[in-house]
């Protein structure tokens, strides 16, 4: 996916999500260290910010075209 440039942790530390330069976004179990979803198409430039606005494992990530992906 190319170097994380990005990353977001949630507000109750549960999940880190990596936006890499590829325009890919992975989301981790932060105590497991286990993968739980990887979005392959998310964007089509780098993701630039990564952020968790709740307490769920919601996320919303942008790109350097500006484009945001929730």
């Amino acid at each position: 996916y190319g170097p994380v440039l990005s990353i977001g942790i949630s507000s109750s530390e549960a999940w880190l999500a990596a936006g890499h330069a590829g325009g890919q976004v992975v989301v981790w179990d932060w105590e497991s260290g286990q993968i739980l979803k990887t979005l392959l198409d998310a964007h089509r430039s780098a993701v630039v910010s990564v952020s968790f606005p709740t307490s769920r494992p919601e996320f919303f990530s942008a790109d350097s075209r500006g484009t945001l992906c929730r």
